[in-house]
C-alpha cells in the first residue's frame, strides 16, 4: 500500500493501484468535489456517510461502507456511461459507441428500523435513499455505422441492523453442529441478553416514533409478540442449564476416581450406559469409544467446564 496522499486527525486518503480509498471514523460527506477521482474506483469506509446533492461520477465504481447513511432530499448518485459521438466520417470508430456505466455498492451496517404507515403499519429500513443511475451510454453513429449502447452498471444495497443480527445469532445457535453445552453457554451468556437489549431499544424507538396511533399500535403488538417469544425461549434455556448442571454432576459422581474411592469399581459396567447416554446428550463421542481412563476427561471435565461457565442467569 502506498503512503496516504492526505491525512488529518479524522481522515486518511490513499490511492492504491486504481482505487481511491478513504477511511474515517467520523462523518464523510460525498459531494461532486471529492467524487471527481482520477482512479476507476472510489471506496469509502466511514462511521456516517452523508449525501446531500446530486453526485456525478461517470463510469466510476463507487463503494460506500458505513454504520449510518444520511441522505438529503436532493441526494443522487450517477455513474452513467459516456454517450457515443456522432461523427461525419465513415467507419466503425470506437468513439461512436456508448461507454459502460460504473457500479454502486452501498453497505450500511446499522440501519435504523423506522415506523412505516405503508401496508397497514410496520417497519421500514430507509427514510431516504439516494436516487441512483447506472445507465450505459447512448450510442452515436458515423456516416455509415450505427454505434452500440454501453452496458448498464450494477447496484448492490447491503444492510444490517442490530436487532436483525441478534435474531440471526439466535437462529444460528439452533443450527450449529456444536454440542449442547456450547449452545447453552452462547444462548445464556450472549445471544439472549443481547436480543432482550435490542428489543428494549426497539420499544423506546417505537414510543418516540412520529407515527400515527394505528401504526404505533401495530408496532407495539409486534414488539410484544417478539418479547413474549424471547421470554419463553429464555425460560427454556434456563431450565436446560439446570438440567445440564445436573448431568455434569452425575458424570462427576460416576467417574473412575469416585467409583474407586467408594469401592464401586465392580459396578463400572452397569454405569456405562448412563455415561454413554449423557455423552450423546452433550454431543460427545459415545462412551463405548472412550477408554475408562479418558472418560472423565472427555465427558466430565469438558461438560463441567462448560456448565461452570453457565452460571445462573442474572
Amino acid at each position: 500500500m502506498e503512503l496516504p496522499i492526505a491525512r488529518d486527525d479524522n481522515l486518511v486518503h490513499y490511492v492504491v493501484g486504481n482505487t481511491t480509498l478513504i477511511l474515517t471514523t467520523y462523518t464523510f460527506t460525498l459531494d461532486n468535489i471529492n467524487a471527481q477521482i482520477k482512479t476507476a474506483k472510489l471506496v469509502v469506509y466511514a462511521d456516517t456517510i452523508r449525501i446531500n446533492e446530486a453526485v456525478h461520477a461517470g463510469g466510476k465504481i463507487i463503494q460506500l461502507h458505513c454504520n449510518r447513511l444520511e441522505c438529503g432530499a436532493d441526494a443522487t448518485l450517477t455513474v452513467n456511461g459516456s454517450d457515443g459521438q456522432t461523427l461525419p466520417s465513415q467507419g466503425d470508430n470506437p468513439a461512436i459507441h456508448g461507454g459502460p456505466a460504473g457500479s454502486i455498492l452501498i453497505h450500511v451496517h446499522d440501519v435504523t428500523l423506522l415506523a412505516s404507515a405503508a401496508a397497514g403499519g410496520g417497519f421500514t429500513l430507509w427514510s431516504t435513499l439516494p436516487q441512483i443511475s447506472v445507465q450505459g451510454g447512448k450510442p452515436g453513429r458515423s456516416a455509415d455505422v450505427e454505434g452500440k449502447p454501453g452496458a448498464d452498471g450494477r447496484v448492490d444495497i447491503l444492510y444490517s441492523n442490530p436487532l436483525l443480527r441478534a435474531f440471526a445469532a439466535l437462529y444460528d445457535a439452533y443450527q450449529t453442529p456444536s454440542g449442547i453445552p456450547e449452545r447453552l453457554r452462547a444462548l445464556n451468556l450472549s445471544i439472549l441478553p443481547t436480543l432482550r437489549s435490542r428489543l428494549d431499544d426497539l420499544a423506546k424507538q417505537i414510543e418516540s416514533a412520529g407515527a400515527e396511533a394505528a401504526v404505533k399500535e401495530k408496532l407495539t403488538a409486534d414488539h410484544q409478540t417478539w418479547a413474549t417469544q424471547i421470554a419463553d425461549i429464555t425460560t427454556s434455556v434456563r431450565q436446560s442449564v439446570e438440567t445440564q448442571n445436573l448431568l455434569v454432576r452425575v458424570v462427576e459422581l460416576l467417574d473412575d476416581d469416585f467409583l474407586e474411592d467408594n469401592g464401586l469399581t465392580k459396578h463400572r459396567e452397569s454405569f456405562a450406559p448412563v455415561m454413554a447416554f449423557i455423552a450423546k446428550l452433550q454431543g460427545l463421542r459415545e462412551h463405548s469409544q472412550l477408554g475408562a481412563g479418558t472418560c472423565r476427561t472427555a465427558a466430565a471435565v469438558r461438560g463441567a467446564q462448560a456448565c461452570r461457565r453457565l452460571t445462573a442467569p442474572g
